[in-house]
């Protein structure tokens, strides 16, 4: 009788998974699959003016992100994780490895996404020709309205000193920012 107990016990442990009771949540990270070509979303680094998007390209045909739940799924050109079916793509101007997505919660206006393959993510700030910086742009970040420009500098010297400030400052990967009064306050810097 103790076998038999333990066997439904078992059974009914097991019920949702074997009748597919349970689903898979999928972590996508933000990616565009478009000609032959997986292209990530590029964090560190936006338009710098829209005059820089050449042309429409073609749009997504598929989002996965709430869609697919199978982790076999392979990816197929025309899919995105976070776009709906019919987003503009874009390319960006002398930026073959680049494409560009309507988004105004970033600074500009354009979501950059760079090819995965063949290509480096060149657009962090310690890979920038600082000499060729010709103005900053600094915005509020995540304001309901989208990024609020705060500032625009354009004099060398207020250029130069900016810089400064980027260069001598420390990354603190472990830095935790005190939220007890709320959320934080965030910056995007141009």
């Amino acid at each position: 009788m103790d076998d038999a107990s333990f066997l439904v016990v078992l059974l009914a442990g097991c019920q949702p998974a074997i009748f597919g009771g349970s689903q898979t949540i999928i972590d996508w990270g933000d990616f565009i699959n478009w000609d032959g070509e997986d292209y990530t979303a590029l964090y560190s680094g936006v338009l710098a003016d829209e005059q820089y998007i050449s042309k429409e390209i073609g749009t997504v045909n598929f989002k996965v992100a709430d869609n697919v739940t199978n982790t076999s799924y392979k990816t197929k050109d025309g899919d995105a994780a976070f776009h709906e079916k019919g987003t503009k793509l874009f390319s960006i101007e002398g930026q073959e490895d680049l494409l560009a997505v309507k988004d105004e919660s970033v600074a500009n206006g354009y979501r950059i996404y760079f090819a995965r393959e063949g290509s480096e993510n060149k657009w962090d700030f310690n890979k920038l020709p600082l000499d060729k910086v010709q103005h900053i742009e600094i915005y509020l970040a995540y304001t309901q309205e989208g990024p609020k420009q705060l500032a625009n500098i354009k004099d060398d010297e207020d250029i130069a000193r900016f810089l400064e400030l980027l260069n001598s400052s420390e990354e603190n990967l472990a830095f935790q920012p005190n939220t007890t009064n709320g959320d934080p306050i965030y910056y995007e810097v141009v």
